[in-house]
């Protein structure tokens, strides 16, 4: 099956559907999966997982600079699932592709990061949606070394979500402000990101804030850096995601 069509994969419903190729727009729906996930996969979820939403992203960067807008409603899911998408999504970006990001209702673990991910100035959010954060679970079993050799395989992929929250959001400067209501005049100097101390600090806030189940709302969100833009209603940067072209095929 292609990773795109002009006409929807399948039921609106399934985690990852090209909403219209035309109008560049992709969702990310239900949770994040890989096709290596097998015990949380059937057949019918095959065409909606992280690999085919990585394929969407880079065939539409491939034929444009135009943004692409990834629509999100999404409980979050498997890590290295996640990190597959994001490595698409830091390709574009590096490429002059703008990834676009509108959370439409929450924006869960995994995709909470993959929200933070998207290009700067360009990542929006309804009014009533929640972005939630946690330092997530994983069960591990087997011989110590087998254990011991996992946990330093998990350790490395949630170093990469650590350095993604404290480098492309203001999460360390929030959790400072609101979580310790510790901020003074010289924090935002510490905090600093083009200084070692300042990056050393910045991860270490943010793994203490992922230390907590954390949700925020709208307007959280945008101080902390997560998303750049509330769309209120009647903002026509709704209309225009969602608007067919005349005459085009595809969509809803």
């Amino acid at each position: 099956m292609q990773p795109w069509s002009k006409e929807p994969t399948g039921p609106i419903v399934g985690p990852f559907v090209l909403l219209n190729r035309d109008k560049r727009t992709l969702t990310l729906f239900g949770s994040i999966h890989a096709s290596t996930d097998i015990g949380m996969i059937t057949s019918e979820s095959i065409p909606f997982l992280a690999e085919n939403v990585t394929a969407s992203l880079l065939i539409l960067g491939s034929e444009s600079k135009e943004p692409i807008t990834l629509l999100i409603n999404n409980a979050g899911g498997s890590v290295q699932a996640g990190i597959t998408i994001i490595q698409a999504i830091e390709h574009l970006k590096a490429n002059g592709v703008p990834v676009r990001m509108v959370v439409m209702g929450t924006a869960a673990s995994m995709a909470s990061v993959i929200l933070a991910t998207g290009s700067i100035g360009h990542r929006y959010s309804f009014p009533r949606a929640l972005v939630h954060f946690h330092s997530g679970h994983q069960q591990i079993a087997g011989t110590p070394e087998e254990v011991e050799r996992a946990e330093k395989f998990a350790k490395r992929l949630h170093g990469q979500m650590h350095e993604i929250l404290a480098f492309e959001t203001k999460l360390p400067e929030y959790f400072l402000k609101r979580v310790r209501d510790e901020w003074e005049e010289n924090s935002a100097a510490a905090l600093d990101p083009s200084t070692e101390k300042g990056r050393e600090k910045r991860l270490k806030f943010v793994k203490e804030f992922l230390g907590a189940e954390t949700y925020l709302s709208a307007e959280q969100a945008l101080e902390a850096g997560v998303i750049d833009k509330i769309l209120v209603p009647g903002d026509p940067l709704v209309d225009e995601i969602f608007r067919l072209e005349s005459g085009k095929e595809g969509g809803l």
